[in-house]
Parts: structure tokens; C-alpha cells; sequence
């Protein structure tokens, strides 16, 4: 017989969108950035539901003037200025680590890079930045159908002398 499910296919171009208009109010307030991307996606599925858990699909991206707050890149330096470090019970440094991180923001003016669409799950795989100090590396996930988001960030300091780069 007919086949009840229904199918999509479609692409969808967002120029100069401010992630602010994106983002659940958690995430805007602490990301800032103006988006640039496109996406390509199909989609076979019974229900709305079952439509966007199947999608796959690709894209890129864009963010100019990505701002993360909260997520200060000179924290490194902060600890490495404690002095005898190994005498810092634990969790007086990460007391003192976590407070350094909060008081400032990872800054640049350009990320951008690809994304694939696989089983209702866009990817964001190898993603970089850097500053004068640290460099900025990881990924995220987004499960369309209930826009659960999974990331995995590292900040890590630069070698004194290295030459700085702004984005991936």
C-alpha cells in the first residue's frame, strides 16, 4: 500500500543573524556573534517528530565577532601568577581558576567551518580559534528534534612567541 511517511527536503541561507535571535536565553547570554550560514537537508519520517529525528544533510557557517563570556582566556596567566603553585591545596586552585575564568571573555573576530546533518543530529566537528594567549578548540551537537546541545571545549595557553591566529 501507500506509504504513510512523509518526506522533506529543503535549504535555508541565514545572512547577518545575531546569535542573540537564535539562541534559548541561557546560550545568549553568554555567546555573541553575527551568523552567516547555509544548511542542505532531507528528511523522510511519518511525524514532525520522526521527520526531523532522520534528517541528514551539510552546511557552513560563519560567526563574526564571536564573543563567549565567561570563558576569559588570560586565566591561564592568572594561575601561572599564584607563585608556587604546588603549595595551592586543590581546591583553593580551582576555586581560584574558576574565578579567573568568569571574569572574562574569549574573543574573535572570525570562526567559521562545516557542519553535517546524521540521524537528526547536526555536528560540528574540529572547531579553533585563538587569541594572543590561548587557543580555543572543540565541537558540538544539536538533536534537531528537541535541540538538545552536547559540546566538548578545551582552552588551552599558547607558547610564549607563538604567532596567533583568529580562526579555523
Amino acid at each position: 500500500g501507500p506509504s504513510a511517511d512523509k518526506q522533506l527536503a529543503g535549504q535555508a541561507t541565514l545572512t547577518g543573524v545575531a546569535l542573540a535571535d537564535l539562541l534559548p536565553v541561557p546560550a545568549a547570554a553568554t555567546l555573541s556573534g553575527t551568523l552567516d550560514g547555509s544548511a542542505r537537508f532531507t528528511g523522510t519520517g511519518d511525524s514532525i517528530a520522526a521527520l526531523l529525528g532522520g534528517l541528514s544533510g551539510d552546511g557552513s557557517y560563519a560567526v563574526s565577532n564571536l564573543s563567549i563570556a565567561k570563558f576569559n582566556p588570560a586565566t591561564f596567566a592568572s594561575v601561572a601568577a599564584l607563585g608556587d603553585i604546588v603549595k595551592v591545596s586543590e581546591s583553593d586552585l580551582t576555586a581560584k581558576a574558576a574565578a579567573a575564568i568568569d571574569q572574562g571573555s574569549f574573543a574573535t573576530p572570525k570562526l567559521d567551518g562545516g557542519f553535517t546533518i546524521v540521524g537528526g543530529t547536526m555536528h560540528i566537528a574540529n572547531v579553533g580559534a585563538r587569541t594572543d594567549a590561548t587557543r580555543l578548540f572543540g565541537g558540538a551537537t544539536l538533536k534537531l528534534a528537541d535541540l538538545a546541545l552536547g559540546r566538548s571545549v578545551a582552552l588551552s595557553p599558547l607558547k610564549a612567541g607563538a604567532t596567533p591566529r583568529t580562526a579555523r
